[in-house]
């Protein structure tokens, strides 16, 4: 399932993470509780679905010449647009070997820090990766950091038997 994009979400709307959080009070139908029951355990397919696709772009980003250019050039906008476009793609991918429903938007690393799979340090080092010190060479630094990042992430996918 595709997410939705709406205005009040940056990367668009999970309908599967409602579905599976959802407390119902009143379902005398059980039309609910059968989505649920459909989403336990999570589905290996849309596990599948998410690595292609977000690892796939990791790998993408981690060689790209242009990348490279706009750290060189100094190019701050382009820079921090696709640092936070790959922080979500580590997201996904991490929310996914860890059989965990995408949380959307908000609180993506109190999650995080529960997971059992996931590079060390993970929740300080995207911290720093988000909002990297001044220093003379801030923009080279915090590109290093986010492609050691994301061949840690990537390994530990690999590991997982997930990085098909």
């Amino acid at each position: 399932i595709a997410p939705v994009e709406h205005v009040w979400t940056l990367w668009g709307y999970h309908l599967l993470t409602d579905i599976a959080n959802q407390v119902v009070i009143e379902d005398p139908a059980g039309l609910i509780a059968g989505w649920q029951a459909r989403l336990t355990p999570y589905p290996q397919p849309l596990q599948k679905a998410i690595l292609k696709k977000h690892l796939g772009s990791l790998n993408y980003w981690r060689t790209d010449y242009h990348y490279r250019n706009k750290v060189e050039r100094g190019d701050v906008v382009f820079l921090a647009s696709i640092t936070a476009r790959l922080v979500h793609d580590i997201m996904q991918v991490l929310f996914a070997i860890n059989h965990t429903y995408y949380v959307g938007d908000g609180n993506n690393l109190h999650y995080v820090a529960k997971f059992l799979i996931k590079p060390n340090d993970i929740e300080r080092r995207i911290q720093a990766i988000l909002y990297p010190p001044p220093t003379e060479n801030v923009l080279v630094s915090q590109y290093e950091a986010i492609l050691a990042l994301i061949d840690e992430v990537i390994l530990v996918a690999a590991q997982q038997n997930m990085g098909e």
